[in-house]
């Protein structure tokens, strides 16, 4: 009896296993419906979510080719802008270049009117000195066939000619002064207008050509356009065509070469104004006959 119970030990593990088994059979079988129903529904949620995702696919797609098509005209757009930036800053430097251009012309232009108008100033000295100073030659040679003239008269008409003619004379050394620099002056104004408008052709062709070229271009262009007018006008400023005369490079040689010759020069103004004056102190032949004759 004992064998037969410790030999049905092993089979009454293996059925409480069978049992535990068919138990675990039966509350699986009991919740298949409920399981079955939750399958079917997750199914359907899955074909639902299917038919969203393929409607979704096709949508993102769309939306994939639209944003490719608005990325292409960004990037055209963005061609476009460079392009146009390039216009502008062509443009733009064109505008400086024919800005510059037209001051520097309008200077020009300018200078060159002012010159004219000294022109005819100068014209009109010449001819009231030439007119002047006839007269004054006329009247001073009268003067000089009087056989008894006054050297004080005579010394003062010398003095009202030179003061006829001075005047004119003056205004005609500062008027060829004027001219000569007015003309410098509007010169280098209408070439430095000139560089102005030429320095764009040149840079493109030079920037075409060789980049160390439009370097060179550049910096000789600006080197010219630096340059002073100032540097045009005579830094000595002279009071009159004496002081000038005085001032200038030969008369300062010829005092340092030449020994004594300011005195020299001194001493033949006052011996030509002592002949002078002789001249008219002493009678004339035919006075002096007459005279004996009395």
């Amino acid at each position: 009896m004992e064998a037969r119970l410790k030999g049905l030990t092993p089979k009454a593990e293996s059925v409480e296993l069978m049992v535990e088994r068919i138990e675990q059979a039966y509350n699986a079988a009991d919740q298949l419906p409920t399981d079955l129903e939750a399958l079917a529904e997750a199914r359907q949620t899955i074909a639902d979510l299917a038919r969203d995702a393929t409607k979704d696919q096709a949508r993102v797609a769309g939306i994939r080719e639209n944003a490719d098509e608005i990325d292409e005209k960004l990037k055209k757009s963005s061609d476009d802008a460079l392009d146009v930036l390039r216009r502008c800053e062509t443009a733009y430097s064109a505008a400086t270049s024919v800005g510059l251009a037209a001051a520097f012309n309008e200077r020009s232009v300018s200078l060159a009117k002012s010159m004219w108008i000294w022109v005819v100033g100068l014209i009109g000295a010449l001819a009231a000195g030439s007119f002047f100073g006839a007269g004054q030659l006329h009247r001073l040679s009268e003067l000089l066939k009087i056989p008894n003239a006054s050297t004080s008269v005579v010394v003062l008409n010398m003095l009202l000619s030179l003061l006829s003619v001075g005047a004119p004379i003056w205004f005609s050394w500062l008027a060829t002064k004027q001219i000569g620099q007015r003309f410098r002056l509007a010169e280098d104004y209408a070439f430095k207008a000139s560089i102005s408008r030429a320095y764009e052709g040149f840079r493109r062709e030079a920037a075409r050509v060789d980049k160390d070229l439009e370097a060179r271009l550049l910096a000789s262009a600006l080197t010219r356009l630096d340059e002073l007018p100032i540097r045009l006008v005579e830094t000595d400023s002279h009071g009159s065509p004496w002081h000038e005369l005085a001032s200038s490079n030969v008369v300062q040689q010829a005092i340092k070469v030449v020994p004594g010759f300011a005195s020299q020069v001194h001493d033949l103004a006052i011996k030509a104004v002592n002949t002078i004056a002789e001249k008219r102190l002493r009678p004339s032949a035919p006075q002096v006959a007459a005279n004996e004759a009395e």
